[in-house]
């Protein structure tokens, strides 16, 4: 195939060689010097001498056989050299074809060289298959032999591997089978093992080997319960409860002995001690002997709560032996403990005689130190710290203390120390230690709250009493009522401290806020607010809210009946106005210091309404001769129809409310009684004029009066005027020793200057109506309001004030 290629190439090259010189359209024509310049050429390279090699190598090529030339790829190429340098010349036509045939003869021997060659190997080929063949029908005839060969013998394997799995499979069958055997048996062997080492007096109960064998028994009697329908089972699973009960009984006996044993080594030790007090040695010991016990009793203690909280068979059992472990326990520490705590409360009884809170404060933290180890010890033994034993155990020794303290508490007649123990019971006891150990203190709380209910109950009791006796039924003394001379004599003595040095003055702050007036210092107070202040401030925090808005319901209301009735005999003694301003300091005082108590001081008050029950019995009285007859009108029936039962009325009770409704009154009345002090005459002139126009009579009538004549009227208004003048210093006076609050005297002075100016006002319009000329109303003279309003202003400048510090409390109702 690569001689066709080259051949074809070869023909191709001729083929362009030959267009070179083509006599149409050439390749490469030549002009005639050209062609001339090439023959010359031509004629001088054939004459060219050359090298002595090249000529050697020509001899030799010349001297081949034509075989070699044929069998020489370059035969052709070397007839062409020779023609070429004119060793062969063809000088005919017949010459050049000859030598053109055999050039083409050579030229195909040439190409058909490859083509021969591979012939050959081709037959080689063909041989060397032909050999294969053979050698393949051999091997094939051997094969079918193999092949009979292993089909016989696999025949017999699968016949074998056939017969070896059924046997692997009866094999396994077998063995399952044995293994189910085995494992179904296995509880029932278990059993009787067991009660062969459950009777060996070699037992343990704090062993390991005590802890396997109950694990043992309890997979024995689950698996037996789980399987009933099995022919022994039940016989079975009544020698499990047998060695239940047996192992039950065994632990028991030995838990019980343990701690009979460290409570008799501590009891023994306690006596040798001769010490039963909290500090004493004995009480180390109590604990000392029980806790070097724990290590051997608490891993059998382990077991049995692990089998209780798992539940199943014997759960139950495990629960009752560990309730009784638990109530020996507590049963053992109360033997001992008993009498030494309660010989330690005696003796802290004797201790504190007369100290009722040191004696309360010291007994609770002696208990409270106590449960929190009592409930320690019990832990250490147990997992169950809110046992009821353990609770049961602590409440009998804090009710040995209830029962010593109670007694005390109920004969307590004193406020403060009820309310000392209140707090002492409410924040140290119960919020501090019951709240930040809930469940070792649980018993100590139950006391602790009875004990402050049996305080509070009994602080209660003498709260009413107190205020019926001190505040309801008090009986002011003279020194109580000498309004105003006890406040000018503690002025007095306060402007004498002040004027010996600044020091001494701060001594004197008023305690109240109220101001630096006398009657702002605790001690001037009178003695039902200041017991009312003082009461309702101890129960404030010691009582619930409901029974404190009740106390204070009481309390307030009686204070302000006791004011009034001091004042009323303040003003029968001195003058109205002292009176009021009296009432309203205190009242101001009172609503001042309940103001910071965060409570509603309304209370519901229940009451039945028997007006209609009276009426119907009224009614039925009255037609009593008509109580028995058979008409419509019988009186029974009316009576029936009509309903006898009472009404149950509910009212509304706003202490609060009251305090301010009576000051309010009290500020009224002091504003009337003051305007009535400096302007006296022309309200009594007013009065008239009123009385006498209800009478019919015409206000242009009014100059025609007798009693209305201009000189008259002029004595009256220049009497009044003489009477603010010489009455308001007094007046400011009286307000700023019983008020001593600059803002508290402007607001009730306002009221009081407005109704001097209407007067007057009044009088203005009364006298333009009345028909008075201007010469007569010049002759009265009556000042213009604003006249009025200077003079007012110009008397209160003028009135020397006291230094006072302003209050937080106004009477705002007096605006």
């Amino acid at each position: 195939m690569a001689a066709d290629v080259a051949g074809d190439e070869a023909k191709i090259v001729r083929g362009r060689l030959l267009q070179w010189e083509a006599g149409e359209r050439p390749l490469a024509p030549l002009s005639a010097a050209q062609q001339d310049t090439l023959f010359v050429l031509m004629e001088a390279a054939a004459q060219q001498l050359l090298p002595p090699e090249l000529v050697e190598a020509e001899v030799k090529a010349e001297e081949k056989t034509p075989e070699d030339e044929d069998s020489d790829d370059g035969g052709l190429v070397l007839n062409f050299r020779r023609v070429a340098r004119g060793t062969e010349r063809l000088e005919t036509g017949l010459e050049a074809l000859a030598w053109i045939g055999a050039a083409e003869g050579q030229l195909g021997s040439q190409r058909a060289a490859p083509f021969r060659n591979y012939r050959g190997q081709l037959e080689e080929r063909r041989r060397e298959c032909g050999l294969l063949l053979d050698r393949l029908a051999t091997a094939l005839a051997q094969l079918d032999l193999l092949q009979g060969q292993f089909a016989s013998v696999s025949g017999k394997t699968s016949a074998l591997h056939e017969l070896s799995e059924q046997l692997m499979a009866d094999q396994g069958r077998l063995g399952a089978l044995e293994a189910a055997l085995e494992h179904r048996l296995r509880p029932f062997l278990e059993v009787d093992a067991l009660t062969f080492q459950l009777n060996s007096p070699t037992l343990t109960v704090n062993s390991e080997n005590f802890a396997q064998l109950l694990d043992r028994l309890d997979e024995a009697t689950d698996y037996l319960e789980q399987h009933e329908n099995f022919k022994e089972s039940r016989a079975y699973l009544s020698r499990c409860a047998a060695l239940r009960a047996r192992a039950i009984a065994l632990a028991r006996a030995f838990l019980l002995q343990a701690l009979a044993g460290a409570a008799s080594g501590a009891a023994e030790a306690a006596q040798s001690s001769q010490s039963a007090t909290p500090e004493g040695n004995s009480f180390a010991l109590f604990y000392g002997r029980f806790q070097a016990v724990i290590p051997r009793v608490r891993s059998v203690i382990s077991l049995l709560e692990t089998r209780r909280r798992r539940g199943g068979a014997g759960s139950s059992e495990y629960a009752a032996l560990l309730a009784q472990a638990q109530q020996h326990l507590v049963g053992l520490r109360e033997s001992l403990l008993g009498p030494s705590v309660r010989s330690s409360v005696v003796e802290l009884l004797r201790a504190h005689k007369s100290d009722h809170c040191g004696l309360v404060r010291s007994a609770c933290a002696f208990l409270v130190h106590l449960s929190r180890d009592e409930h320690q010890l019990f832990s250490q033994f147990f997992d169950e710290p809110n046992a009821p034993a353990l609770t049961s155990y602590l409440e009998v020794l804090c009710n040995s203390l209830y029962d010593e303290l109670r007694p005390l508490i109920i004969h307590i007649n004193h406020l403060e120390t009820l309310a000392e123990l209140c707090s002492i019971l409410r924040l140290e006891m119960l919020e501090e230690h019951v709240q930040a150990n809930p469940e070792p203190l649980a018993a100590f709380g139950k006391l602790a709250w009875q004990l402050l209910q049996d305080v509070q109950e009994r602080l209660v009791f003498r709260a009413h009493l107190y205020l019926k006796s001190d505040i309801e039924q008090y009986k002011a003394a003279p020194g109580d009522l000498s309004y105003p001379e006890k406040l000018e004599m503690m002025e007095s003595i306060a402007l004498s401290l002040q004027q010996k040095g600044a020091g001494a003055a701060e001594t004197m702050t008023p305690c109240s806020r109220t101001g630096s007036s006398p009657a702002d210092l605790h001690g001037m107070w009178y003695p039902t607010v200041r017991r009312t202040i003082a009461c309702l401030s101890r129960l404030y925090r010691c009582v619930d809210r409901a029974i404190f808005q009740g106390l204070s319901q009481e309390a307030l209301s009686a204070c302000v009946l006791s004011v009034q009735v001091a004042s009323t005999a303040i003003a029968a003694n001195k003058t109205p106005i002292d009176a009021e301003l009296f009432q309203v300091k205190h009242l101001l005082i009172l609503r001042e210091q309940i103001a910071p108590f965060q409570v509603d001081f309304t209370v519901r008050e229940t009451s039945f309404d028997f007006s209609q029950v009276k009426t119907a019995a009224a009614g039925l009285w009255s037609s009593s001769g008509r109580m028995f007859s058979l008409g419509t009108s019988n009186g029974l029936l009316e009576l029936i129809v009509a309903g006898v039962t009472p009404h149950v009325k509910e009212n509304v009770r706003d202490s609060r409310k009251e305090v301010d409704r009576q000051l309010k009154t009290a500020c009224e009345a002091l504003i009337s009684n003051a305007t009535q002090h400096l302007a006296q005459p022309i309200m009594n002139l007013l009065t008239e004029i009123r009385v006498w126009q209800e009478g019919g009579g015409q206000p242009s009538e009014l100059s025609k009066q007798e009693w209305a004549r201009p000189a008259r009227l002029a004595d009256i208004v220049s009497s009044t005027l003489r009477q603010v003048k010489s009455n308001l210093p007094g007046l400011q006076r009286s307000l700023q020793l019983y008020l001593a609050n600059r803002e508290t005297e402007f607001i009730l002075f306002r009221p009081i200057k407005n109704n001097v100016v209407g007067a007057f006002v009044a009088l203005q319009q009364s006298l333009a109506a009345g028909g008075f000329s201007s010469d007569q109303l010049l002759e009265i003279g009556s000042p213009s309001p604003e006249q009025v309003s200077v003079l007012l202003s110009l008397a209160t400048l003028a009135t020397p004030q006291t230094p006072n510090t302003p209050s937080t409390s106004t009477p705002q109702e007096a605006q």
